[in-house]
């Protein structure tokens, strides 16, 4: 089943030999024609320096979404990345729902966590660094002037 019928919408990257008849130009971005007869949008624009070129379905949002929405694609593949590796969630320990979520909403809690603790320490630290360390039983270097006076971490 097609990703219209299904109403899935996408952006991704355009491979630089892709093939395709210009229909319409606008200013950063041209409704074109794939040799399958699809028609897409392609966004190109200049991003510090580098051209990025999108191709999506998605008509009606400006330009620069087009590419922030594609750029927060790398947050969650980072996100996912972090929760599967470093909070050992790649593996389920139980077969039932109930579990599975258990599972689930302890490792995203762990990671919140991971992240306040992050945001106050005196250097940066990455999160498979910060694992390691509390794995090991290590006090990590809490910067006292983000600790609030009710023991909470301003971020």
């Amino acid at each position: 089943m097609d990703l219209k019928a299904r109403n899935i919408q996408f952006v991704t990257r355009i491979k630089k030999n892709a093939s395709y008849e210009v229909l319409k130009t606008y200013a950063h971005s041209s409704i074109v024609r794939f040799r399958n007869g699809l028609t897409l949008r392609l966004v190109s624009m200049e991003i510090d320096g580098e051209q990025k070129d999108y191709i999506t379905d998605i008509f009606d949002l400006p330009d620069l979404y087009i590419h922030w929405i594609y750029s927060q694609r790398w947050s969650i593949e980072i996100f996912f990345r972090t929760v599967k590796t470093y909070l050992k969630i790649g593996h389920l320990i139980s077969k039932s729902i109930n579990g599975i979520l258990i599972q689930i909403f302890s490792a995203l809690i762990a990671y919140v966590i991971l992240l306040m603790i992050q945001a106050s320490l005196s250097y940066l630290m990455g999160i498979p660094e910060m694992v390691r360390l509390i794995r090991h039983g290590i006090a990590l270097p809490v910067n006292a002037m983000n600790v609030t006076g009710n023991g909470t971490v301003k971020i």
